[in-house]
């Protein structure tokens, strides 16, 4: 587009020829920009409008991208869950068998020790049935994943403990195998060397012992074998530990992984949930837009009709006035008429598109209300849903073949073991010595539990110390954390503390500068009136104390000061006395202010020592001038005259007064020495009888002294009597102790069985404990399945949203700028309209001017006129089609042609210019506008 401002005609005149008119639009008229045309205010918002729909496409493309990244880290993840699911199948089978062939250890332990113990086992084994049944993925819902991590490494390491507590059990049983067999053997030794007593009785019993020694052999052979079988068994159960807690490790790795690439995930989904309400905004934004756009087309369309309306009056109104219309004429018709078909029809299109962007909306709205009915589902699912998945089945699947294996591993056990019982049983018959001493197994097992016992208790200790620990910390945190939320009001109230003492230090500078200016003033003032005292002045004197007063102070002054005032006696002799007085009564006053504030000052500034000692100072300074001030002003009256006789006798009788005051306080210093003489007295006979009462202590002490020592040696005495006493009382406790400790261990040995089984039970109880654990566990992983895919399903649903408003974003910028194109396309029929009309005025003006000045006119001059009228016309018409009007430019040349002629030329890919013959391109046809 080519700003309007391009060509124009104003300035040259029709009478000139055509090879001039084309030379000035060349050099001076013809300005043609790249830029787009923003002459109005609907061409600068198309302009923005496109702008905003490239960089909408460009963030359409990035999030496409985000998308498909997505994508392929959800497939990632997908299958790391796969893997991850599988290893866990693995462990959970691991576990189980490890907790089965602990318990058949254990019940074998059992029966070795005690009978007792059975009633427990088979309650074990009823229990861990009935909490097998259950899912081993319902457990621990609301633990996080470094307590299971934890409790499963403790559960696996008692485990372990209680593996190696069996093989060494196992390695006793050997032991007592050995024994047994070697006994056996010394009997048969024995029984052949002693002397038959009858036939039948020797027969009977060789045969026993041989058959005794068969079944034995026999079984023990068998008990060797499944004993070598268990270590196996155990050792490849280490095995499969070793390699269970290296996936273990790998597996937290992984899920650790797992849960950050879930977070960046949800934190994108979140991201995009908001590019994805701003562009619904940025929609809303365009659609109103639009609707300005129509609101202007229609305004257009307005005068459109109004202009057409006035053409027409226009044209009738000629053709009443100077006849029948030029051929000229008869194409601006046509060509108006084609602009107002044209206009109608984007009008219609128009309101079409309007209409399809209301739809675009409706449909927006209502996949808005979609998403947030999905949403809500997707929080009110229930567990039954959860149950009917094909992940859940084939847990469920998986799990129920896991307990059939156990309950027929079970079984093998079961009957291993009691044919190992039945062997102990033969055994423990054979020897009745080892009835009464303490088997090595039991002292092996009291060991071991001893060890556990140890063991559990520097555990509880650590946890009670971590608990506490824990909870300092957490007060800690907490008190850094109140401590943080106060730091920032601490400083602004420090801040403010800092800015009023700075503000207090400023008024006081200001107010020492203030205190320093009046003292200067009271200085200044204290000299002047100095100066006006020295003076002569007439002043009656009301009191003779004053007079008094002035007459101690003269003799105090120096001659120097009193004779500098006599220098301004001569400026206040011209005055009166009265006047003289009312001035040295205002300057007093003045003073007496001035020592006001100086007070005043003072006792604002106690505070600081050096500025106090200042202002004393200066007010001593002031009050010493004010009292010279007022003995001049006395010494001034008495010159004037007053009788000195009666200040004399007023003299007299203050000197008798204060002689009579001496004579009195001489008095009183003698009656006051005289007492101090008697308190003297009094304190030395005092002196004296205190030393006679500390001799008596002294010897008082001695006495006391003598008598402590006689009793400590009586008590030393007695103390060496009660300790042999209490020596023999000990020895006889010593012995009485060595008695009951004797019977102590008939008791415990005793007791000790039945700590054996209490020991047992309690290791029966952890493993039960284990068990619970790892279901527990199992049903952590599957909480993480789940939240796992509600998280994918989330995501699903936000891409579906995200490609749904991609496509409407689409549509409505395939309309915004079909739209736009529409515009513009009516802007350039605007133009022409309105360079018709302009053609029209100018013509009506030509012909009204030649009317006025042709009065007289002839039938050849206005042949002439018609012709000059034509070939001006032909000069603005077209050069091919002589049809058209110029409207378009050729960059490269500057010819014009219409706009027919060089689309027909851009179709049929004649590329050159009719005149010249330069070659030109598509992007160097501009429109004109005259």
């Amino acid at each position: 587009m080519a700003k309007r401002s391009g060509v124009s005609f104003g300035s040259v005149d029709i009478n000139d020829d055509g090879d001039t008119l084309v030379s000035k639009k060349r050099s001076r008229y013809m300005h043609i920009d790249v830029m787009p045309c923003l002459s109005s205010v609907n061409d600068v918002e198309i302009y923005l409008l496109k702008v905003q729909n490239k960089r909408l496409f460009g963030r359409v493309n990035q999030n496409r991208r985000i998308e498909d990244e997505l994508r392929k880290k959800i497939d990632y993840l997908e299958s790391h869950r796969m893997k991850d699911d599988a290893l866990l199948s693995l462990l959970s089978g691991y576990l189980y068998q490890i907790q089965e062939e602990l318990v058949m250890l254990l019940k074998h332990v059992s029966k070795t020790s005690s009978s007792n113990c059975h009633e427990s086992i088979h309650l074990f084994f009823k229990v861990n049935s009935i909490e097998a049944e259950e899912s081993v993925l319902r457990l621990f819902p609301n633990m996080k994943k470094n307590i299971i991590d934890d409790r499963l490494r403790e559960a696996f390491e008692r485990c372990m403990n209680m593996i190696r507590q069996i093989g060494d059990i196992n390695s006793c049983l050997d032991r007592k195998l050995d024994q047994v067999n070697s006994e056996t053997k010394s009997n048969a030794f024995h029984s052949e060397r002693t002397p038959p007593c009858s036939s039948s009785l020797s027969f009977s019993s060789e045969m026993r012992t041989a058959f005794d020694e068969a079944n034995l052999s026999e079984k023990s052979n068998a008990f060797h074998e499944k004993c070598f079988h268990l270590q196996k068994c155990l050792e490849e159960l280490e095995a499969k530990n070793r390699q269970l807690s290296l996936q273990n490790r790998v597996l937290q790795n992984e899920i650790a992984l797992s849960e950050n690439r879930l977070q960046q995930a949800c934190v994108r989904v979140k991201d995009l949930e908001d590019e994805t309400e701003k562009l619904l905004v940025r929609e809303e934004q365009t659609n109103s837009r639009i609707a300005e756009v129509n609101a202007q087309l229609r305004q257009a369309a307005g005068k459109k009709s109004s202009v057409s309306k006035q053409l027409q009056q226009q044209a009738s109104t000629s053709v009443i006035r100077n006849g029948p219309t030029d051929d000229g004429g008869r194409r601006g018709d046509s060509n108006v008429q084609r602009s107002f078909a044209e206009n109608s029809e984007y009008e219609a299109l128009a309101e079409q598109r309007l209409k399809e962007i209301n739809t675009l909306t409706e449909q927006n709205k209502q996949s808005q209300r979609t998403i947030q009915m999905l949403r809500n589902k997707l929080e009110n699912l229930d567990v039954d849903l959860v149950k009917q998945s094909p992940t859940y089945r084939d847990l469920e699947v998986q799990f129920k073949l896991h307990l059939r294996d156990s309950i027929r591993l079970k079984a093998i056990h079961e009957s291993v073991m009691n044919e190992q019982a039945k062997v102990e049983n033969n055994m423990s018959l054979t020897t009745e010595e080892q009835r009464t001493k303490k088997s090595p197994v039991v002292e092996q097992l009291e060991q071991s539990w001893q060890a556990l016992k140890a063991e559990e208790e520097k555990l509880i200790a650590k946890q009670r110390r971590i608990e506490i620990d824990e909870e300092y910390l957490r007060m800690k945190l907490r008190t850094l954390d109140a401590r943080m939320q106060q730091m920032p009001n601490i400083m602004s109230v420090a801040e403010s503390k800092l800015q009023k003492a700075k503000h207090e230090q400023k008024l006081l500078k200001l107010k020492m500068s203030d205190v320093q200016a009046e003292l200067n003033f009271t200085r200044e003032e204290l000299e002047r009136l100095r100066r006006l005292l020295s003076s002569s002045v007439v002043v009656p004197l009301s009191n003779a104390d004053d007079v008094e007063s002035t007459l101690e102070k003269e003799e105090s002054l120096e001659p120097g000061e009193i004779d500098e005032s006599d220098e301004d006696d001569e400026k206040l002799r011209d005055k009166t006395v009265e006047e003289q007085v009312v001035e040295l009564k205002k300057q007093l006053r003045l003073s007496k202010r001035a020592i006001a504030r100086c007070h005043a000052a003072m006792d604002v500034y106690k505070t600081k020592s050096a500025e106090n000692d200042d202002i004393t100072v200066t007010t001593k300074k002031l009050r010493m001038e004010n009292s010279f001030l007022r003995a001049h002003i006395r010494k001034m009256a008495k010159k004037i005259g007053v009788d000195r006789l009666e200040f004399i006798k007023l003299a007299d009788d203050m000197l008798t007064k204060q002689e009579v005051e001496i004579a009195l306080l001489k008095t009183k210093l003698e009656n006051k020495e005289g007492n101090m003489s008697t308190l003297y007295d009094e304190i030395g006979t005092t002196g004296d009888a205190l030393d006679q009462a500390l001799s008596k202590n002294k010897t008082l002490a001695d006495l006391i002294s003598e008598k402590d020592n006689a009793m400590l040696k009586m008590m030393e005495r007695q103390l060496a009597t009660s300790q042999a006493m209490r020596s023999l009382e000990g020895e006889k406790k010593e012995l009485a102790e060595m008695v009951r400790t004797l019977e102590r261990q008939l008791q415990v040995q005793d007791a000790d069985k039945e700590q054996l089984l209490k020991k047992l039970s309690f290791v029966e109880s952890n493993l039960f404990r284990v068990v619970r654990e790892g279901q527990r566990v199992n049903e952590l992983i599957a909480n993480h399945r789940n939240e796992y895919m509600e998280l994918q399903s989330n995501l699903l649903t936000s891409t579906q949203n995200v490609k749904r408003l991609e496509s409407s974003l689409e549509t409505t910028r395939q309309d915004l700028t079909k739209q736009i194109e529409l515009l513009e396309n009516a802007q350039t029929e605007a133009n022409r309209f309105r360079s018709t009309i302009g053609q029209l005025e100018k013509k009506l003006r030509r012909a009204y001017r030649g009317a006025e000045n042709i009065k007289e006119t002839t039938v050849v001059d206005l042949q002439i006129r018609e012709e000059q009228i034509f070939a001006l016309k032909q000069k603005v018409l077209c050069a091919l089609c002589k049809l058209n009007q110029l409207n378009r430019v050729l960059l490269k040349c500057g010819h014009l042609f219409c706009d027919v002629c060089i689309d027909n030329l851009l179709k049929q890919r004649q590329r050159k210019c009719p005149n010249c013959m330069t070659i030109f391109s598509h992007q160097d046809v501009r429109n004109v506008y005259f």
